[in-house]
């Protein structure tokens, strides 16, 4: 740091966006969203792939080794690990007030997602990840209550256990 990190910038008029959300870890590429993003540029789909999670981790990073925080402290005054992304702190994740740390991330998720309008919200979902994309698909629904949310991933590969872990999709692959 300091590197370029990128805004979250969704496209208007796309069917689909295709979203990771935080947190996988870092150690591990978004393999199964690759294949996913590689498998529609086959398609005569308009869709967009945003990985969330990789711009929130350098926000995050950033912030606390350019900022100078020698802990980051969520509302309700939990103290986050240095890397929350690291697999030894999967569990952070499942925290509601780790997810209130990241409201401002998750409010420019929705706000942007509204603003574009996609037929359909496609999420690549993981236990890790549940609580956060959970937050993303409940404020997009409040704005946008037409749209069809579409999810895959770790998490989904059992039917009857993945309507349980994720009962606001409309579709599960």
């Amino acid at each position: 740091y300091p590197i370029d990190i990128p805004d979250i910038n969704f496209r208007l008029g796309m069917d689909l966006i295709l979203l990771d959300t935080p947190a996988r870890s870092i150690a591990q590429m978004p393999v199964g969203f690759g294949y996913v993003h590689n498998a529609l540029k086959k398609t005569g789909i308009k869709f967009q792939t945003v990985d969330t999670d990789i711009i929130i981790y350098h926000r995050y990073h950033s912030h606390r080794i350019l900022d100078g925080a020698s802990e980051i402290i969520t509302p309700g005054g939990h103290v986050m690990p240095e890397d929350p992304w690291q697999p030894v702190h999967y569990l952070e994740w499942t925290n509601q007030d780790v997810i209130e740390y990241f409201r401002s991330d998750i409010d420019e998720i929705v706000n942007g997602l509204i603003k574009a309008r996609p037929k359909v919200l496609g999420l690549s979902l993981q236990q890790v990840n549940i609580c956060f994309a959970r937050e993303v698909v409940k404020g997009v629904l409040k704005g946008l209550p037409d749209i069809t949310i579409l999810v895959g991933g770790m998490s989904c590969y059992q039917p009857k256990v993945g309507r349980k872990v994720f009962p606001k999709a409309h579709y599960m692959i």
